[in-house]
This record gives structure tokens, sequence and C-alpha cells, in this order.
């Protein structure tokens, strides 16, 4: 068997300092001489991160969306106080007191009816006198709720009080039954409120009584579910 050539020799020597270099430079590298740059895309994974090694202050603000965050991750333990709310109450704005219906030309959260001087005919508006006025909201689970009182000095069977926004409407219509006062706050019984999926609401007179709201219809406890 021949013996290399001093070339040969000194070629191995070569190969084998080169590769052991790279690897002590790899393992002697100074604090924090390793860049971004220097770390291939997608290499660095969770184990490789320290405990509390990203917080808050090293995301950007809006860099985590919804998608970012595993179905049941966020608790009501992790939310701070007040952090999440119900949106405030929107009322039903005062009927222009025209002689044009404001809902007739869609307009939205505002009360219905027309001003003359026709004995059949009316506007809606809130009964007052400290009594809770006609508002609308959607708390956290998409969830509408109606509240108030309102009035209408009319015989009509059946009455658009307002229309709800795009938003807070239901899938589908829904009945409820509710209080109504007819010409003074002795008389009263039981009214139908009809809330249907292009955001109207109407008053609908209860066959079984005939009762008017001409003193008053309770708003209150109708609630569905928006949908979208």
């Amino acid at each position: 068997m021949s013996r290399p050539s001093p070339a040969t020799v000194i070629a191995t020597i070569a190969l084998f300092v080169a590769m052991g270099g790279g690897a002590y430079a790899a393992l002697k590298a100074p604090k924090n001489s390793v860049s971004s740059r220097s770390i291939k895309n997608g290499q660095v994974k969770r184990p490789d991160l320290g405990a509390n090694a990203v917080n808050g202050r090293k995301v950007a603000d809006g860099s985590v969306s919804s998608a970012d965050i595993q179905d049941g991750g966020v608790e009501a333990g992790d939310l701070a106080p007040g952090a999440v709310e119900s949106e405030a109450p929107r009322d039903v704005t005062p009927n222009p007191l025209t002689p044009t219906d404001p809902c007739d030309s869609g307009q939205t959260a505002v009360f219905c009816g027309y001003y003359t001087q026709e004995p059949d005919d009316g506007n809606w508006e809130n009964v007052g006198g400290g009594v809770a006025p006609v508002r609308f909201y959607r708390d956290l689970s998409g969830t509408v709720h109606l509240e108030g009182v309102a009035t209408i000095n009319s015989y009509q069977t059946r009455l658009r009080a307002f229309i709800l926004p795009t938003g807070y409407r239901p899938a589908s219509t829904h009945l409820f039954g509710t209080q109504c006062w007819g010409t003074n706050l002795v008389d009263n019984g039981d009214c139908v409120l009809s809330v249907e999926p292009d955001g109207d609401v109407w008053w609908e007179v209860n066959q079984d009584n005939g009762m008017f709201p001409r003193s008053g219809m309770s708003f209150g406890g109708a609630s569905f579910h928006a949908a979208g």
C-alpha cells in the first residue's frame, strides 16, 4: 500500500480544520452575535424559546388576530376588568312630526308615524314622565334586547313602531306578548310585538282583548339573536 502524498495529507488536515473550526465557532459564538439574518426562516421553534421570552411588549400592535388564537384559548380569567363590555343602548329617536312617515323611506332607529289632524293617525313617542325610553342594544353573545315604553294615539290594528338597523335584525320573524295600556294606566292588557327580518318592529292588536297602546306599550322582554 503506497503512502499518501504530502499534498493529500495537507488537504485532509485542512478539511478537518475547516469542519472543526465551523463547529467550534457555532458552539463558541459570542453573546448576541447571532442576528435574525443568520437564522433560516422557520428554524426557531417553540422549544428554542426560553420561558417568558416573548411578552406583550415584543408583539406588534394589531399583529395578533382571532385566527391566531386557539378556540377556547382565552378564558374569563385572562381578561382585565372592563376589557370586554356590552355596547351602550341606542335610543330610538323622536319622530320628526311631519306629514311623511320616516319609516316609509327606510330610516332606522326613529319612531314611525306622521303628524296630521286626522283622529286615526299619529306617531309613536316615548311615554316620558320618568318612564324608560325605548332603546335597543346587542350583548356580547349577539343577542339583541329591546326595552322601554312608547305610545301612539291611534286605533289602527297594526302599526310599525320603528326599524332596527342592519346588524340588529333577526333571521326570522319573532312574536312577543307584551303589556299595553289603553286610555289610562289602569286599563291594561296584552298586546303583540312583532320583530321581522327586515328590521320592522310592529305592534299588533290582541284580538282577544282589543287592547290599543294609547297610553303605552312595553318593549321590554323582547330579545332575539341577530342574524349573521
